[in-house]
């Protein structure tokens, strides 16, 4: 019942967890710049997300899975919200909207509030790490999120293309995301998302893409355009917990979706409970 609970607000250490190798020869420069083009080129079309999805959650400390459902939508300015059931029982409700994050826990009897800045600089949790991917068209079609001309030097490792992504605050260069790219297909295998400090906070893993069916095939083309993973999962950095997503319906739309959708407020008895202390400490939300 608390498993969402469990896995936003799990610690983490500085560790990453092992890739499997691919037997293929790396992609040449040029190759590769025509593939971030692509995924880049790809994301651009994307502004609102709405998925359906089953969700299962882990946690390797105790052992412990559990099988969930839920929905997750944003539009292109950030906005977001995440709410995840077990069955028909709500167990958690999570919003960013502009700067402010709620997030509703019904069955704990639990309301926070505090802003995304607070959210941005706490480490070792889902939340933080969804802040930190962006938006949910960032969340399911991945990209470096800056020029190309701006990328450094890609290497191998591990059987696949790894580029990074940097940014410069305060005259101060840093690493902020490094990616994964398949050798077999030009899309994110793996997007590891980096702290102030370089050090892995969290990680977000992508598989059974789909793709369109090739011009003049016999099977109906199911895919929606443009390519997206089908399976998403997010872990903390030293794997303990993770969160995969199976996206059983996603609809991709202009339209933005109105802000009262994200809109939430704790019923009227319950008191708003300080998000950033929360954050700040060192028990989880169910204690």
């Amino acid at each position: 019942m608390f498993a969402a609970t469990f896995l936003l607000w799990g610690g983490c250490k500085h560790t990453r967890a092992p890739l499997l190798e691919v037997p293929f020869q790396p992609r040449n420069p040029t190759e590769l710049a025509g593939v971030l083009k692509e995924m880049a080129v790809r994301r651009a079309a994307i502004r609102t997300v709405v998925t359906r999805l089953d969700l299962v959650f882990y946690d390797h400390v105790k052992n412990r899975k559990l099988g969930l459902n839920g929905f997750l939508f944003g539009g292109a300015d950030g906005d977001m919200r995440l709410r995840i059931s077990n069955g028909d029982a709500v167990v958690m409700d999570l919003s960013y909207r502009g700067n402010e994050v709620s997030l509703y826990l019904p069955k704990r009897e639990r309301f926070f509030r505090g802003s995304r800045k607070e959210v941005l600089e706490s480490n070792g949790n889902i939340l933080a790490l969804l802040a930190h991917v962006g938006t949910v068209a960032d969340l399911f079609f991945p990209r470096l999120g800056m020029k190309l001309d701006a990328i450094g030097p890609a290497r191998s490792e591990l059987g696949f293309d790894l580029v990074t992504a940097a940014e410069t605050e305060g005259g101060v260069r840093r690493e902020t995301r490094r990616l994964y790219i398949s050798r077999m297909e030009p899309v994110c295998s793996r997007l590891v998302v980096l702290d102030r400090t370089e050090h892995a906070m969290g990680s977000v893993v992508y598989a059974d893409y789909r793709f369109p069916a090739p011009s003049g095939s016999s099977k109906p083309d199911a895919a929606p355009q443009p390519v997206h993973p089908r399976q998403v999962t997010l872990s903390t950095a030293d794997n303990e917990r993770a969160l995969e997503m199976t996206v059983q319906e996603i609809i991709l739309q202009e339209a933005p979706i109105p802000k009262a959708k994200f809109e939430l407020n704790p019923p009227a008895e319950l008191p708003i409970r300080s998000l950033s202390e929360q954050l700040k400490s060192s028990k989880g939300l169910w204690d």
